[in-house]
């Protein structure tokens, strides 16, 4: 590559290239020019400039025509590469790429490369065209070079990668059966910068936390696995794509012994896979509790587990230095965390014991007005030291809860089911008890219409009916003179005490005129007075004499006659159990407000049988959506272990253990230990009770039969409960679920709508390559643990955090299991490990390793990736093993 400068820079700048190799055929005469050049655009900036790495080199032609790219660190000057290109024997022109050399491929590799003066990179040039090494002849694998020489090449291992234009193109039988599995890379291999050889038209992305030649050696020898990838790799890769989800640090102010002082303890990750690192006591664990508590993970362990009392005695201020507990006063655990590509800051205090949530909005924190923290909003899948042997023990529950979390199994359906069935059977409770009244409604009904018909026969309702006729008439009489007489009080009791006294006026008071006129008025109101009053007089006369001629009137004859018939038939009646003739009446409004209450009975009986129809649907909808739950995690472990060579999990619908199964029993009736032989024992006889009874249902293949059989043990508990059944059970059980149901009136319902919950059949293969699968139960502790390893690794996008996962583990587990799950899964979700073993560190190609250590308090050592040598240092220094981890995977690097 000649006259590079300033305007070619640029190109690779704007096509956003970080790094560029250039290397010259057989010459190096431009390499101190760029440099100066790029360190002036440092200096002036020019439009479109941006970091680029330029890594000089040399494309080597040797004496057995070969290319060899050699690649040298940043800022090897031009005389260091021109005294390689002598050394390795090369005889013509500088920048000649005809020219040719006087050593062979394979003693440039084995007498220069290894030169402890030139630190480089060999790479075999366009390896499958002209003048590369792994070129073959037309339609065959059949090596241009001679095959032996080619096994002499390989078995030097100086080689650390090969440029391959078309990796599609068959390779040599040589080095297939080499095993080398060479990086295999590829560049835009730019001479005119149009077309194809335009810079970005052709790249390989290189893994490295900084780029150095020490960086880009161990990422070559990492390989496709770990570290390159090509621009035309089948699998699409985006190497700045994160999880939509992931934790961007931890920190941990002010704790017992972490934290202390002015600057708090603060771990920053990788969106993709992370190693906490450090011996006993340096934090490991302070670091997995402090995110248990700022995450609201607290309720996910079990109170009964090792794992949940370590947790407790943590999160306590010690009152004396002898007392547990690691927090202080003042502690704060702060949580920086990335959803959806937004950042969210959550941090938990000690004082309040609370998480507040924070929102970043505009480059500010502010509350947010959701301060929600649940496993849909931050989710993490966070497991503590000994929490992963736990899901793998005879009770499945946690396995199982942990299934739903990640398939998303939402359980509210089922519960709106049941809710929903709830409402309606006590709906229908209430219409029940109106619809009782029934019979007794008709029977008083009867004897009503029984009184009415006897006072309703002809005769006896003629006189009724004179009766009640002439008495509304003497009613109505007798009110109008009493309205008359009152008026009469009214208007003599007002004459009575307004008298108008008469004006007698002094000469020096009123004219002679006026007085005459005075007195007129005097004159006019006593006459009116008397008139009134003769009025009145006369209107008690007319009263008096009204009520004479009454009183020998016809109409007073035919009264006394309907009084007299009507006394004679009460005394008549009244014999007959009839007191009151009064009582018709009364008879007549009582039949008509029973006959309302029977037809609202009638009516209540129809909404009954409606109620109980619809509430059926309702209970035929639970048992849908149990059965959908037991679908749907058979689905999701079908999708996520699909292919998995570890672990096998298959659902048994109804089939928990027998303690699972018992323990969720007795919780439903609050019965501890008692009624044993109802519930549940295993005796000479074989098992039997309730629980015996669902776990035989369970084991039924056909799934009519199962659920038939499953229904048919509710209703029998039901019948049970509500007194239908006498019989089953002995007394003493029968008395208790009868007793459950008087103080809680939905019991009975409750046991239509209980299920045993679903079993968990874990398998593991003993060769971890996908055969000879066996029951978990009959596995090592190690093997247990790697089969729920496997699944936790493969199951879920959300962020992953294990504490000391390999415990019981064995090494060839950890490296076979680590190193293939890891590489499978860092790319959908973020992963944190905290390890004591090296091959978790090493072979899971950690990007971001942070070492911790203690000296009065513990603090973060170091941290980075594993190929800066510091931390590879660090690593071998205080973790035993740690050498021998990082000589299995960098073979000669270390």
């Amino acid at each position: 590559m000649k006259d590079v400068g300033i305007p070619q820079l640029l190109k690779y700048m704007a096509a956003g290239i970080d790094c560029v190799a250039v290397t010259d055929h057989n010459g190096a005469g431009w390499v101190d020019a760029l440099q100066s050049a790029y360190e002036e655009m440092k200096v002036n900036l020019p439009e479109g400039f941006r970091d680029i790495t330029v890594f000089p080199g040399v494309e080597l032609t040797t004496e057995d025509e070969f290319h060899l790219i050699v690649i040298f660190a940043p800022g090897t000057s031009q005389k260091k590469i021109e005294q390689f290109i002598t050394s390795a024997g090369y005889i013509g022109d500088c920048g000649d790429h005809s020219g040719s050399g006087s050593k062979s491929f394979l003693q440039v590799l084995n007498e220069v490369i290894t030169l402890p003066e030139f630190d480089c990179i060999p790479i075999a040039a366009h390896a499958d065209r002209d003048n590369g090494l792994l070129q073959t002849k037309s339609e065959s694998q059949s090596p241009v070079a001679n095959d032996r020489y080619l096994r002499k090449i390989f078995k030097t291992g100086l080689l650390s990668a090969i440029e391959v234009v078309d990796t599609e193109v068959d390779k040599p039988q040589s080095y297939i059966q080499s095993r080398l599995n060479l990086s295999e890379v590829v560049g835009s291999d730019s001479h005119g910068f149009r077309g194809n050889d335009k810079p970005g038209s052709r790249y390989t992305w290189v893994k490295m936390e900084t780029p150095t030649l020490a960086s880009l050696k161990l990422a070559l020898v990492d390989g496709q696995e770990f570290s390159i990838k090509r621009f035309d790799d089948p699998i699409p890769f985006n190497p700045y794509e994160t999880p939509d989800n992931f934790i961007e640090s931890i920190q941990v102010k002010d704790a017992r012994y972490m934290g202390r002082g002015k600057t708090p303890s603060s771990l920053s990750f990788s969106p993709y896979s992370n190693a906490i690192v450090g011996g006993r006591g340096t934090g490991k664990s302070t670091i997995t509790h402090s995110l248990r508590a700022v995450s609201g993970k607290q309720s996910e362990l079990d109170e009964d587990t090792t794992p949940y009392q370590t947790y407790s005695k943590f999160m306590q201020v010690p009152k004396s230095k002898d007392d547990f507990g690691a927090l202080k006063e003042d502690t704060e655990v702060e949580l920086i965390y990335r959803r959806l590509g937004k950042r969210y800051r959550l941090i938990w205090s000690q004082i309040t014991n609370e998480t507040t949530v924070f929102e970043e909005d505009g480059g500010d924190w502010k509350k947010s007005q959701d301060q929600e923290i649940t496993k849909d909003r931050f989710p993490i899948d966070l497991y503590s030291q000994g929490q992963i042997a736990t899901l793998v023990g005879e009770n499945k529950q946690p396995l199982l809860e942990l299934i739903d979390r990640s398939a998303n199994i939402d359980h509210d359906e089922l519960q709106t089911a049941q809710l929903k069935f709830c409402a309606k059977r006590s709906e229908a409770r209430s219409l029940k008890q109106v619809a009782d009244q029934i019979p007794a409604l008709e029977r008083q009904l009867q004897d009503i219409r029984a009184k009415i018909q006897k006072l309703s026969q002809s005769n006896h309702q003629k006189i009724l009916t004179e009766y009640n006729k002439f008495h509304k008439q003497k009613q109505q009489f007798e009110s109008k003179k009493s309205e008359t007489w009152d008026l009469i009080n009214r208007l003599s009791g007002f004459f009575l005490h307004e008298e108008i006294v008469s004006t007698i006026a002094t000469p020096s008071d009123f004219d002679a005129d006026i007085q005459a006129f005075t007195n007129s008025l005097d004159t006019a109101v006593g006459t009116t007075k008397n008139a009134i009053k003769d009025s009145i007089e006369e209107l008690k006369t007319s009263v008096n004499d009204i009520e004479a001629v009454l009183i020998s009137s016809n109409w007073k004859a035919k009264f006394d006659q309907a009084l007299k018939q009507y006394t004679d038939l009460q005394n008549q009646l009244q014999s007959e159990g009839i007191n009151n003739l009064k009582e018709y009446g009364q008879l007549v409004q009582s039949e008509k407000e029973l006959a309302d209450k029977l037809i609202r009975a009638m009516n209540a009986k129809q909404q009954l049988k409606e109620k109980l129809k619809l509430a059926k649907e309702d209970l035929n909808e639970i048992r849908q959506q149990r059965l959908k739950q037991t679908e749907r995690r058979i689905l999701f472990l079908r999708k996520v272990l699909s292919g998995n060579n570890y672990v096998k999990i298959s659902v048994r619908p109804y089939g928990s253990s027998a303690m699972v199964m018992e323990h969720a029993f007795r919780d439903l009736l609050s019965a501890k230990t008692e009624f044993a032989s109802d519930i549940y024992i295993e005796g000479e006889n074989g098992r039997q009770g309730v629980v015996s009874s669902f776990l035989n249902a369970a084991k039924l293949q056909n799934q009519e039969d199962r659920d038939r059989a499953i229904f048919d043990i509710q209703s029998l508990l039901y019948n049970v409960t509500t007194g239908a059944d006498r019989q089953t059970f002995s007394a003493r059980f029968r008395n208790k679920l009868v007793n459950m149901n008087s103080q809680h009136q939905d019991f009975a319902d409750s046991l239509l709508y209980w299920f045993p919950e679903d079993g968990l059949d874990v398998e593991y293969s003993r060769t971890g390559d996908g055969k000879n699968f066996t029951p978990i139960t009959q596995g090592s502790a190690g093997q247990r643990a790697a089969a729920m390893l496997a699944f936790l690794l493969a199951h879920s996008e959300k962020p992953l955090f294990i504490d000391q996962p390999e415990d019981d583990l064995d090494n060839s587990l950890i490296y076979d299991l680590i190193v293939s799950q890891i590489k499978a899964t860092k790319s959908k979700r973020q992963i944190i490990m905290v390890t004591h073993n090296p091959n978790i560190v090493v072979n899971g190609d950690a990007e971001m390793v942070h070492a911790l250590n203690y000296n009065n308090q513990c603090f973060i050592k170091n941290k980075g990736s594993i190929q800066d040598n510091e931390m590879r240092e660090t690593i071998c220094r205080i973790m035993e093993g740690g050498t021998t981890a990082f000589n299995n995977r960098y073979k000669r690097l270390i």
